[in-house]
């Protein structure tokens, strides 16, 4: 009877370098005599080449895994462990035949035990969705507080190979701290930039203010130097030449004639001193008549004196404001005038004011001369007065700006423009005349034939050198005085008197205002307009007004004689006490 005995099998190669496995199976009689076995050969060499490459693919993907910083463990479809490269086990301080064949939820204390993770690991293995940056925040066992980002991918498998889950595990704990300090540092950097800015926000404003109360304060001492030169000096100097007059008609010989004509034209030159200084200190044009009626002065100015013929296009009404705009604009235009009269070699010039809005002014002055280039103001800055490149730091520091174009040989351009904001229209000053305000006069006495005047001045001692005049013809009486517009209007009405001289510039109602008041209740009576100026834009506006004549105050004496005994003739009486 035989008896079988265990197979031996072995792997060999052949010469045509397949592989065979050899099976040998001997058996033996009853008396354990070998007598023979059974030799079968099987063709295995695909079978060894997917086990070689196999073995190559794991060898391989492990070194690849091995050498990667990062900690990375591969897991089945179960998320059990299957590896884990040399930085997992470092960094979380575990050895790999602790964890082989463990769920990934119970490593290390169970630290990874974190549901929402198990969650979405598990989709990657049952549905081959990916895992990016998955934040995990946790305190580990071995590391303490940490912050890792999780990427994992499922690896698809073979037929004898299955599906398993790659988690690549990046700690981010300095890098976020270190973004959360940046965050930090920016937030305080911004926080920083919003203070500094609006640190050099206030201070622009306060530069701002500082310049519009220096223009203000400037422009404040500049009316005060011009009201005291007119208001004591000028007035002395013409009461001076009134008094001259009186002691003119009584001088007796040719010499003393002579020394008071030679102190009369002194007085004369002082007066003409005297109104220059006023008007380049503070026009009284521009604070009377804004900056439209100061621009077509300036041109006349300039013509007269500089032989520069200005045009001007008045396209708006820009009166004196409180911020010293206008007056600065003012300043401005004659500055770049005498510019163009000194340096542009033309002898034309344009200058055109508008208002693009109701609070912003433009003014263009504008010439065909030689030009020059804008970037050389810097270097080259002329000390003449604001200069242009000191006009546009005063214009920006009121909220303006200056525009320059110009070019050599292509003439020069500058655009001026400021804030100021237009004032609501005043109320009429004059309250309309009562129905018996007529009715409350005095009577011309019977037989006076004498011409009755009204004197109207803000200043006693010019009206008492006129009167001192007047009263020394036979021909004039003066019947009553006034130091205001208003008490002009009243004094007329009471007094109906048959020529008026009226003073331009007083407080409160001026004499152009009065004037027209005046013709408006009694039109016989004759207005004599008086100024210290003898300024054709305010001549024209006393005649527009109702007034019969202007005269300057310092061209005073036969002149104004004349012109009183011209137009102040009394109107003959009607029947029954009235004028015709």
């Amino acid at each position: 009877m035989l008896k079988t005995l265990s197979p031996i099998e072995k792997e060999v190669p052949a010469r045509d370098g397949r592989w065979y496995t050899v099976r040998v199976m001997p058996y033996r009689t009853m008396d354990n005599r070998i007598d023979g076995c059974v030799v079968t050969f099987s063709d295995v060499s695909r079978l060894k080449e997917t086990e070689d490459h196999l073995r190559y693919e794991k060898s391989y993907t492990q070194s690849i895994v091995d050498t990667v910083h990062n900690p990375l463990i591969v897991l089945d479809d179960e998320l059990r462990v299957l590896s884990a490269n040399p930085a997992f086990l470092r960094t979380f301080n575990v050895h790999a035949d602790q964890i082989m064949g463990d769920r990934f939820g119970d490593l290390g204390s169970r630290q990874w035990d974190i549901p929402e993770l198990r969650s979405v690991l598990k989709e990657v293995a049952d549905h081959g969705q990916q895992l990016s940056d998955f934040e995990v925040r946790h305190e580990f066992s071995a590391l303490g507080p940490r912050i890792m980002l999780l990427n994992a991918r499922r690896i698809e498998g073979t037929e004898n190979l299955p599906h398993r889950v790659l988690v690549a595990i990046e700690d981010v704990t300095i890098r976020e701290k270190a973004r959360a300090e940046l965050r930090a540092l920016n937030v305080d950097l911004e926080q920083r930039v919003t203070d500094r800015t609006a640190l050099a926000d206030r201070r622009a404003d306060q530069l701002r203010q500082l310049a519009s109360e220096l223009s203000q304060s400037e422009q404040r001492e500049r009316e005060r130097l011009a009201r005291v030169l007119h208001d004591n000096l000028q007035q002395l100097l013409v009461a001076a030449k009134f008094h001259l007059t009186v002691v003119r008609s009584g001088a007796s010989d040719e010499r003393s004639r002579d020394a008071v004509d030679l102190m009369d034209a002194l007085l004369d030159q002082s007066l003409d001193a005297s109104r220059v200084l006023t008007v380049e200190l503070s026009p009284s044009i521009l604070y009377e008549g804004g900056l439209e009626a100061a621009l077509p002065w300036l041109a006349r100015q300039m013509e007269s004196r500089h032989g520069l013929k200005v045009q001007t296009e008045i396209n708006a009404s820009v009166p004196q404001d409180q911020t010293g705009a206008a007056f600065l604009l003012f300043s401005a235009v004659r500055e770049l005038l005498l510019n163009v009269a000194k340096h542009a070699g033309v002898d034309s010039a344009r200058v055109q004011l508008s208002r693009p809005d109701d609070e912003l002014v433009r003014v263009v002055v504008s010439d065909e001369g030689k030009g020059f280039d804008p970037a050389s103001l810097r270097d080259d800055n002329e000390a003449t007065g604001l200069g242009l490149f000191g006009l546009q730091e005063r214009l920006e520091h009121i909220g303006g700006h200056c525009v320059i174009d110009s070019a050599p040989g292509r003439g020069t351009r500058v655009t001026l423009m400021a804030e100021v904001a237009r004032p609501e229209e005043p109320p009429w000053i004059v309250p309309p005349p009562e129905q018996n305000s007529v009715a409350a006069t005095t009577e011309r006495k019977p037989n006076d034939a004498r011409i009755r005047v009204l004197l109207v001045d803000d200043h006693a001692i010019v009206r008492q050198g006129l009167k001192g005049i007047l009263d020394s013809k036979p021909d004039i009486a003066v019947i009553a005085e006034a130091g205001d517009g208003q008490d002009a209007i009243e004094q007329a009405r009471r007094h109906r008197p048959d020529a008026i001289i009226m003073d331009i510039s007083m407080p409160g109602t001026n004499g152009i205002d009065a004037t027209k008041a005046i013709m408006a209740e009694l039109p016989d009576t004759k207005v004599i307009g008086l100024s210290m100026h003898a300024d054709a834009d305010q001549a024209e506006a006393m005649r527009e007004a109702g007034a019969v004549a202007y005269v300057s105050k310092g061209g005073l004496s036969d002149d104004l004689l004349a012109i009183i005994r011209d137009y102040g003739k009394p109107v003959p009486s009607k029947p029954g006490g009235g004028q015709e």
